[in-house]
Parts: C-alpha cells; structure tokens; sequence
C-alpha cells in the first residue's frame, strides 16, 4: 500500500474518533501498516472497528485483523470457471510420434485437406492416422 493509501485508511479512522492526523502520525502508521495490500488494510479496519474490545483504534489492531480480512476476501471472490481440459494431443499410428511433431503424417493430414476440405479431417484422422 502507498502512502495516499494509508492516508485514506487513517481519513476513516479519524471520521470516527476525530484524532488530528499529522505527517508524522501518517509516516508512524505507514510505517506499521504499509506493506498490507489496501483491500486487506480497508477489511482489517472494519474489523477492527467491530471488535467492541478495541476503544481507541491503533494500527496494531488493523494488523490482528490482517489474516482474518484476507481470508475473508478470498473467500468472498467469485469461484473461477473450471478449465476444461482437452484429450492430450494423440500419436499418430505409423511413427508412434506426438501429431504435431510427424512432419509424414501432418503433410497426409494437409493433402487430405486440400483434396476434401476440413470438415471431416477429424474422422478421417481418427480413422486412418491416429494411434
């Protein structure tokens, strides 16, 4: 987090308590809590403005509530779409090559394209070329 950052986090902490922020209130709390990314720093200040325990606000207690914050970001995050994985590339049956690496069976596979097209080149594959 910058230093415009932790300003901003400090600028919420004193709209609460109305304590005077000073360029060297601002550098002592960048100090503690600037190496927290700013969406976990935001989070772990919520936080620590729920804890009933907590009375006067201090970077220390934005830092206990670092982990917990985080956690509870990643696990707000939408869930990622499962990648779906394709069938490895096949060898061909002659050679017993990776397709793409049988220059005998790819040259068989673009003159068959280039006499019938593409669609069908898949069966014709299969049929003939693959392992």
């Amino acid at each position: 987090m910058n230093i415009t950052e932790t300003r901003q986090i400090l600028d919420k902490v004193s709209a609460i308590d109305n304590r005077k922020i000073t360029p060297e209130s601002l550098d002592a709390w960048h100090d503690i809590i600037g190496r927290v990314p700013f969406d976990i720093a935001t989070a772990a200040l919520k936080l620590a403005q729920q804890d009933p325990s907590v009375k006067y606000l201090e970077p220390r207690h934005i830092m206990g509530w670092v982990k917990e914050a985080a956690f509870r970001l990643d696990r707000e995050k939408p869930e990622q779409p499962e990648v779906k994985r394709g069938t490895p590339q096949p060898r061909c049956r002659d050679h017993n090559e990776l397709i793409l690496n049988c220059d005998p069976c790819c040259h068989r596979l673009m003159k068959w394209e280039e006499a019938h097209g593409s669609k069908g080149i898949h069966d014709f594959a299969l049929a003939e070329i693959y392992a």
